[in-house]
């Protein structure tokens, strides 16, 4: 097989090693950057500790300046724990991207979560 290289100090093998190690590279790359998977965040009020990982729903964090000083991933989901009240302002870091949302949602059954954000008569309620 002949290669045909354009740089005349090259010669084959050195050719195919380069090109061996910028593939590797490439790949290297990719595999530490691309999220390997989505994450689901569970946030409870009442049981919650924000030293949890927050990655279970018996390990959620408690607070919701946990979850603001968090930066989300595409397709990471935010479940609020049902019945749960929080105080102060949501706002999670981070990007969706198209087709792969952040999604914030609530987790469990009953009345749906409540974040007050402490301006007189603006509350926010999930929808059902």
């Amino acid at each position: 097989m002949n290669f045909v290289c354009h740089y005349p100090a090259l010669k084959t093998h050195e050719t195919l090693r380069l090109c061996s190690l910028v593939a590797l590279w490439i790949i290297c790359h990719a595999a530490l950057t691309w999220p390997l998977s989505a994450a689901t965040y569970y946030i409870d009020s009442q049981d919650g500790a924000d030293s949890n990982s927050g990655l279970d729903p018996a390990r959620s964090w408690k607070t919701l300046a946990k979850v603001n000083a968090t930066t989300f991933a595409p397709g990471d989901r935010i479940l609020f724990s049902a019945g749960g009240r929080w105080e102060g302002k949501l706002n999670p870091k981070g990007s969706g991207a198209a087709g792969n949302a952040i999604v914030i949602d609530r987790c469990g059954d009953g009345p749906l979560p409540v974040i007050d954000g402490g301006i007189k008569g603006v509350r926010y309620f999930f929808r059902a």
